[in-house]
């Protein structure tokens, strides 16, 4: 199916794309002096009309959609890792529609801030208790500690401002009492949500295949091409390949796997918020979230009764995970085997069921291969009491044990204050932001770390950059066999640095969505955005630098067309 879906959009382009190239085409042209209208559709229908093509980002406000046209525009490469990653983790995801709503980053989740705390009324959660616990005495100080959602490198979940975000449904979130919304990175939600139970599985998402858009791709592809052509002869003879024709190629090479793309991914206009164990909690302190998707018990397991088996992509990073039998609670006894297969780092490992250390599944190169050592999470309940002028206090209960602990809250310094009375020591409770529970639910499953990101970065590898970076120059050396003409240095100075440069920002990108695969301008943290604005402005130099020489070229050429 995957194959039928991705031969689709390709097979409409070439059934109009070949007609078009097998014309005759006559090589006489005539060249009249340029005007600024002639600019104005030179750069309209190669540059800009491929900017209109690049595909929307879920959910987010119109202004994070043209920052990012604007960045494609003068960097049309920054756009193929975002493209190609969305192609590949399509392919790579399985068929049910709400994990291909995830790999497209269409979805949210509520989480825990770091303003977190505790109900005054009892409430399950799962904690990591500090080692003293049960030794602890009364009276001591204790503070709530909301985990970061990094897994080696890999971020877990990713904040956003609700309130810019267009999302489906209506809801409310518990007002200060520490929830937030935020788009859950693909690889790592199975491991706290069961997208593969009965009831998941058969929800059913819309999402738009946009036919303007893949009609723009098609009508720049083939302008684009024709100018490229175009640049035989007198063009060429002057310019050598410095030739402003020669320019287009990058545009021309993304409009088509824009058009793969938006073909074959699709696009979503809002986003879907996912019934999670955090939502629920979030529901119990008076929030509400009208149209939320999904099932946190997922309406019973498969039906062999346990985890399903999760198979690996193609290539050497090819993984296998067996299912689990009787996941479910602290209790529970339980075998995972992974298998990693296709190369010389094939390697097993064996998870069994045990407390601490002991149960966590460790690879061959001593990683962790699970975003979460679950085992080490107690069922405990929370709740807190008031103190009266001394504060609040914090009531841990674990079975039959009850401790308390004087409250620090999480907004307290830490640091020594400036009358040098140094702040008391204290327990850290440790609690998930994303989830609540100490064992993976029936439904869903665990991406070793080398599986996660390995498979799909080696398959953009593979691709990409045989493409990106060899391409460009192949058709120039084709075409111009890189002879200088009558090219001045600044022209092929700006026009090679446009082109490098927009190579070179491609690992940026790659890097970026790697980590961040829902990346949009306005839902980052400001220093991240402060960093990424500096990138694209180093490397957006070049590309005015380009625009600028073509159009000068243009003024001296003059504007030709093939003669009648």
């Amino acid at each position: 199916m995957k194959s039928q879906s991705l031969l689709r959009p390709v097979g409409v382009l070439l059934l109009l794309l070949v007609p078009t190239l097998a014309l005759p085409i006559n090589a006489t042209v005539v060249c009249l002096p340029t005007t600024w209208v002639d600019i104005l559709i030179f750069f309209g229908t190669n540059y800009f009309a491929h900017a209109a093509t690049i595909p929307s980002i879920p959910g987010v406000p119109w202004y994070d959609n043209v920052t990012w046209t604007f960045i494609i525009l003068l960097l049309p490469f920054s756009g193929l890792g975002k493209s190609f990653n969305l192609i590949i983790r399509h392919l790579r995801s399985e068929d049910s529609d709400l994990q291909k709503a995830v790999g497209r980053g269409a979805v949210a989740v509520v989480t825990r801030s770091r303003q977190w705390e505790p109900s005054v009324n009892p409430e399950e959660v799962y904690v990591k208790l500090p080692g003293n616990f049960y030794e602890s005495k009364g009276g001591s100080f204790a503070r709530i500690e909301i985990q970061p959602g990094l897994w080696q490198g890999h971020f877990i979940t990713t904040a956003i401002n609700h309130n810019r975000m267009k999302i489906h449904g209506r809801f409310k979130l518990p007002e200060r009492m520490g929830y937030e919304i935020a788009i859950p990175t693909p690889t790592a939600l199975p491991e706290y949500f069961p997208v593969r139970s009965t009831d998941n599985r058969a929800i059913t998402l819309t999402r738009s295949n946009s036919h303007v858009k893949m009609l723009l791709s098609i009508a720049q592809l083939v302008y684009s091409t024709i100018t490229i052509y175009r640049t035989r002869g007198n063009q060429l003879d002057r310019y050598g390949y410095a030739a402003f024709g020669l320019s287009v190629f990058p545009y021309t090479f993304m409009s088509l796997v824009n058009f793969i793309c938006i073909g074959l991914v699709g696009e979503y206009t809002h986003l879907n918020l996912l019934r999670t164990a955090i939502m629920r909690e979030a529901e119990g302190r008076g929030g509400s979230f009208d149209g939320a998707i999904g099932s946190i018990e997922g309406g019973g397991r498969s039906s062999d009764g346990g985890i399903e088996k999760v198979e690996g992509g193609g290539g050497p990073s090819d993984g296998s995970i067996e299912k689990v039998e009787g996941v479910g609670g602290p209790s529970d006894s339980s075998v995972e085997k992974v298998e990693a297969g296709g190369g010389p780092s094939d390697a097993t490992i064996e998870i069994v069921e045990g407390g601490g250390g002991k149960g966590a599944p460790v690879d061959r190169f001593g990683k962790l291969s699970t975003g979460e050592r679950w085992t080490d999470f107690t069922r405990t309940e929370l709740s807190m009491e008031d103190a009266g002028p001394s504060g609040r206090i914090l009531v841990v209960k674990v079975g039959e044990t009850t401790r308390k602990f004087r409250y620090f809250p999480p907004t307290a310094p830490t640091a020594k204050p400036s009358n040098d009375i140094a702040p008391p020591a204290y327990d850290i409770f440790c609690v998930s932001p994303y989830s609540n529970q100490n064992s993976i639910p029936p439904g869903g499953y665990s991406i070793p770390g080398r599986l996660r990101t390995g498979g799909w970065v080696a398959d953009m590898f593979l691709t990409i950059f045989p493409l990106a970076l060899i391409l460009p120059y192949v058709v120039n050396f084709a075409l111009s066999g890189f002879h200088e003409r009558g090219s001045t240095l600044a022209e092929r100075a700006w026009l090679m640095a446009w082109l490098s440069s927009g190579q070179l920002v491609l690992i940026f990108f790659m890097i970026l969505f790697s980590a961040i695969p829902h990346f949009a301008p306005s839902s980052v943290h400001p220093v991240v955005f402060a960093f990424f604005l500096v990138i694209v402005t180093i490397f957006a130099i070049p590309a005015v630098g380009g625009f600028v020489m073509v159009g000068k070229m243009l003024f001296e050429f003059g504007t030709c067309s093939l003669a009648p």
